[in-house]
């Protein structure tokens, strides 16, 4: 019989078995004393840290806590620079292990850095946090605590592993059977399965090389010279302040999708209404509204091309200051919609001479992406121009050419504004927005229609900012935490809503950026505005407005208490291409 074989118990084996029913009942009441014992354990550490924090608090409060921890301490650690927590931890629980206490001085840092309440820190643990969930936390914080990225090399050493690869050959092969093995070539090379012989070894057969990127990197492994290169940090590059500002521009864009959607929109706006005289009140009503909420039907003529796409893009504008004074970067548009950027780049690290340089959308996109290859950039400046060229010999350059003061024929942030609510958007509430779309499409049952919705409610909720899905209220996230004193006059409601891309292509940037910001809910003559976020890029200060649309639906339409043209808006149609630049001789 084997060990874990059933067996059919008689009467003697069940007495013999009853015997060690005591040994069993001794094991129970151990382990559930133990279990009870661990749980109190618990209880009490996180007992402990809510007090050190509070403790914490207090002294900060009184800007004591240096002075406390001096007397203490014999010396005070270079880690409590970065830390408030680290010394206290240490001096709070002497006896308990070095990686404890690490974990707790993370976890503390923590929600110092979402700024909780003494409060707030003790009802994470009544709610259900332990130790681990708070400590994942902290530790997903801490990884976005600046620009880590580096030079995107697999293009670059791919085609010079490549150049190697083609001069040489470890021998040929002929008289494939093409038709019953043909091979699945990549650039010219191919995954094949090689059976070794006594004089060498045989093709037999090929295998698919799977995705490009994939193969490429295979390819380059083959070439240990290019392989073993160290890729650069970007924050070590010449212009790196330059490339910020270009990259926040790229992904503040519009995508295609939305692009041609607000076209529609306006297209529809500027059909000609038509009526016969015989049509209702309510049909008439409702024929404004379909154009106010772009769904009415443009007219002929107002196709959205190509080509109107291609003219759909923002462009950004660098004006210098006097002296050495950080250059001002705006941005302006000609579609209904944008995210409005106002942001500062140090003189010294881009030293334009001409008073405002236009950049257009192309140029700016381009340059963020040629940034990541692994080649160095140069700059000159003229006061008709400034003038980039990268370190490949000149086959990459950029010319962006000084323009007149005006902004004729684009939109630009109205002025004016006033703060209904501010609040503190923190790296744990970017860490939650950011994943909540993933989140939502792993709930969701097979074959469901569900989708994230496009807009968002703006809702407020026990001093917090929330948005949510507007046919759901319940699904929801944290926005940010109020910190304004003084309460809205206005109250929030269906009609406060946000693009969903334009809000997380801002989380993605302060995920990337290591960044946390102040935010203000804003309002102008009695309806909603926008939603400002302040940050601090590398380059320094930096604002972005998100537009609010107004009780639309999910329609593209303009926001006349958000942005204004100081000229008439150029229909899609029209051929000038307002986003073009004359690079002067």
């Amino acid at each position: 019989m084997t060990e874990n074989a059933l067996v059919v118990v008689g009467s003697n084996s069940s007495k013999k078995l009853a015997e060690f029913e005591p040994e069993l009942e001794v094991i129970q009441k151990l382990s559930a004393k133990a279990e009870k014992a661990l749980k109190g354990h618990h209880t009490r550490v996180h007992q402990a840290l809510v007090a050190t924090y509070k403790l914490c608090l207090e002294l900060q409060e009184l800007e004591m806590l240096t002075l406390f921890i001096g007397q203490k301490v014999k010396s005070i650690s270079a880690k409590q620079k970065t830390n408030d927590f680290h010394e206290l931890v240490g001096i709070a629980f002497p006896t308990t292990r070095d990686d404890s206490k690490s974990q707790y001085r993370k976890i503390l840092k923590y929600a110092q850095e979402e700024d909780w309440s003494v409060q707030q820190f003790r009802q994470a643990f009544l709610s259900g946090e332990t130790l681990k969930t708070l400590y994942a936390r902290a530790l997903e914080s801490e990884k976005t605590s600046g620009d880590s990225r580096t030079e995107d090399d697999a293009s670059e050493k791919f085609e010079q592993a490549k150049q190697v690869l083609d001069a040489q050959s470890l021998g040929s092969v002929t008289g494939l059977q093409t038709n019953a093995m043909k091979p699945h070539t990549v650039h010219g090379y191919a995954h094949a399965v090689v059976r070794q012989t006594t004089n060498g070894a045989e093709i037999v057969g090929f295998l698919p090389a799977g995705p490009q990127a994939t193969f490429e990197r295979a390819l380059i492994s083959l070439v240990p010279s290019i392989t073993d290169r160290t890729e650069r940090r970007l924050t070590k590059k010449r212009l790196y302040a330059f490339f910020v500002i270009c990259d926040v521009f790229k992904r503040i864009q519009p995508d295609r999708e939305n692009v041609i959607a607000q076209l529609e929109a306006m297209s529809a706006m500027q059909s000609t209404l038509e009526v016969t005289g015989n049509e209702s009140k309510d049909e008439v009503v409702q024929v404004l509204r379909d154009r106010q909420q772009g769904q009415a039907k443009a007219k002929k003529g107002s196709k959205v091309t190509i080509k109107n796409i291609e003219k759909a893009k923002q462009v950004l504008w660098l004006t210098k200051q006097d002296g050495n004074a950080a250059t001002i970067v705006e941005n302006g548009t000609v579609l209904p919609s944008m995210i409005g950027l106002e942001a500062q780049i140090p003189w010294e690290t881009f030293r334009q001479k001409a008073r405002i340089l236009r950049m257009a959308a192309d140029d700016v996109h381009n340059f963020a992406s040629d940034f990541l290859r692994q080649l160095e950039w140069e700059d000159e400046h003229t006061s008709q121009l400034s003038h980039l060229t990268c370190s490949d010999g000149g086959t990459l350059k950029y010319a962006f050419p000084s323009v007149a003061p005006g902004r004729e024929g684009f939109r630009l942030l109205k002025t004016g504004a006033e703060p209904e609510y501010e609040f503190s958007l923190t790296k744990g509430v970017l860490n939650e927005l950011q994943s909540w779309r993933e989140t939502f499409k792993k709930s969701l049952p097979r074959n469901s229609n569900r989708r994230f919705p496009t807009l968002l409610n703006v809702t407020e909720e026990n001093e917090y900012l929330y948005v949510h899905f507007p046919d759901n209220p319940s699904e929801k996230q944290k926005l940010g935490k109020i910190s304004s004193t003084e309460q809205s006059t206005m109250p929030l409601g269906s009609d406060w809503l946000v693009h969903t891309r334009q809000l997380e292509s801002v989380i993605s940037l302060g995920i990337d950026y290591g960044m946390t910001f102040e935010g203000k809910l804003l309002s102008m003559a009695g309806a909603p505005f926008g939603i400002e976020l302040n940050c601090e890029l590398p380059t320094g200060p930096c604002k972005m407005t998100l537009p609010l649309v107004v009780g639309l639906a999910g329609g593209f339409v303009e926001n006349t208490d958000m942005f204004v043209p100081p000229a008439a808006l150029p229909a899609p149609s029209q051929d000038v291409d307002p986003n073009s630049d004359t690079v002067p001789n």
